[in-house]
């Protein structure tokens, strides 16, 4: 049967079913971003780190920086939480992990350690470059991210 033969309007034709008011929250606040950063970011003209995002629906982001050290060994230091300063720019505590051997079947919870080592700030310039300013062990620098193409 057609549309028209079941609900008695000729074919094509649409009534009003009624109406509604409806108010828009606005998000966290008026320093929420509007853009999602979630993504895999770096700098080509250094490559060998990179900096991994997700930016949750609450706008949360959860960072991790995954560089080597001065011994030449893989580290991995994280901003897992942090306040928006304005919309493009994020700041954050950062801290090292460090735990027991991924091949390890017994893994020991307490091995687990989460030392604090400084803070760390995303300034985004837009959806696809930015800036990421830390202050890690002493150390402070500087450095232009972009997302990582694929």
């Amino acid at each position: 049967k057609r549309a028209s033969d079941i609900y008695g309007n000729p074919a094509g034709v649409i009534g009003i079913v009624g109406s509604t008011k409806f108010t828009v929250e606005s998000r966290s606040g008026i320093d929420a971003p509007r853009e999602n950063y979630t993504d895999l970011w770096w700098n080509a003209a250094q490559s060998g780190w990179g900096l991994s995002i997700h930016q949750h629906g609450s706008d949360n982001i959860f960072a991790v920086w995954f560089v080597y050290g001065q011994d030449g060994k893989a580290g991995w230091y994280a901003m897992p939480t942090g306040q928006w300063l304005r919309a493009r720019h994020y700041t954050g505590a950062v801290y090292r992990t460090h735990g027991p051997y991924f091949g390890d079947p017994a893994f020991n919870p307490g091995a687990v350690t989460v030392t604090p080592v400084g803070t760390a700030t995303l300034h985004f310039d837009n959806v696809g470059a930015g800036l990421f300013e830390y202050t890690i062990d002493g150390v402070t620098s500087r450095k232009s991210i972009v997302r990582q193409a694929f």
